[in-house]
């Protein structure tokens, strides 16, 4: 468990870096916050399938 610790770590920096950069590039794109919103609102649904998709093959989260 102490080697996940790290990795956790890494993860609460590298994420919202990339969530960050997504939002960017897509508001570079449209020229526009509301635009950009409404694509962006699409990463929690496709967190969800990730997830539910991961549940169905029967994948263990923790390795």
């Amino acid at each position: 468990m102490a080697k996940l610790m790290p990795g956790a770590q890494r993860l609460a920096v590298v994420v919202p870096a990339v969530l960050l950069l997504i939002f960017a590039l897509l508001f570079a794109l449209f020229r526009s916050i509301q635009d950009a919103l409404v694509v962006f609102s699409g990463v929690p649904l496709g967190l969800t399938g990730g997830a539910f998709a991961a549940q169905l093959a029967s994948v263990d989260p923790g390795g």
